[in-house]
């Protein structure tokens, strides 16, 4: 059965709820006003029992309440009601009720530690030891052209190799680019006079960056102007057997046409000496 009272009147009490307001002060155990004031209502201990019921299975936040747990008596006097709670990444911890109805306690405590990892963390690419292919790549790009104390500054801001806006954004870099293939690949700019742009960008080899170099040496061959190694690589003809034949005195033509000699490999026999 419920019982209740006022706070003009007085009674002994084991709980009540919510805690006295200005106007009432708790002696010993009865509860008495000492001013004047609005009736104030206070509930005795069947509504605790009560209240045990509505809070089982209740949600606050991240925490559910699994059942009543203990008493708790604080040096001031006041008695705190203590709830076993589960939250959602599974641990159990034990909460005051009013700090769970006054939104105060809303998870075990990773809720923190989610926040401050969201607030710290700007894209995720560079987490402490798992640091993105992608995000090596793109910081590399960003130092070159926009950090003049960089080694690789004169290379490239220096001689107005630009970054386009949307890339100072790494997530429009990855998006644009797609990830790095493989840990072969790199950077690599299609037109070596042009700034960084999503039409000018690829992921390739290193073999084809040093093709692409702008102090290669250039050869026009059947109408294409490529580098030597393409035109090697084209024809089937070693690089270091083209440059040997033009320095014998072939002509491009004949160095590039004439197939290699594959010539058969010894057998070497080995003698006990």
């Amino acid at each position: 059965m419920k019982h209740s009272l006022y706070a003009s009147d007085t009674a002994y009490f084991k709980y009540r709820k919510p805690d006295p307001p200005w106007g009432v002060r708790s002696v010993g155990i009865h509860c008495q006003q000492v001013s004047p004031g609005p009736r104030v209502r206070v509930f005795l201990w069947d509504d605790v029992m009560n209240n045990a019921i509505k809070m089982t299975g209740r949600r606050f936040e991240r925490l559910t309440v699994v059942a009543f747990g203990e008493h708790k008596k604080y040096p001031c006097g006041s008695t705190g009601y203590m709830w076993l709670c589960e939250c959602d990444c599974g641990k159990k911890t034990t909460v005051e009720g009013r700090a769970l109805r006054a939104g105060i306690t809303k998870s075990c405590g990773c809720l923190t530690s989610d926040v401050t990892r969201a607030r710290s963390t700007k894209h995720g690419h560079a987490k402490r030891g798992n640091i993105s292919p992608e995000y090596y790549s793109w910081s590399a790009m960003m130092q070159r052209c926009l950090n003049p104390k960089s080694d690789s500054y004169y290379l490239y801001g220096a001689r107005g190799i630009t970054i386009c806006e949307r890339w100072r954004d790494i997530h429009e870099f990855i998006k644009d680019m797609g990830p790095r293939p493989g840990p072969q690949y790199s950077l690599d700019r299609i037109d070596n006079n042009k700034g960084y742009t999503p039409g000018n960008m690829r992921w390739a080899l290193s073999k084809n960056q040093a093709n692409n170099r702008r102090n290669n040496r250039l050869i026009e061959y059947h109408g294409k102007l490529k580098s030597i190694q393409n035109h090697c690589d084209e024809h089937g003809v070693g690089r270091g057997a083209f440059q040997s034949r033009i320095l014998n005195g072939w002509s491009v033509d004949k160095a590039l046409s004439t197939p290699v000699k594959k010539y058969k490999q010894r057998a070497v026999v080995l003698r006990n000496l």
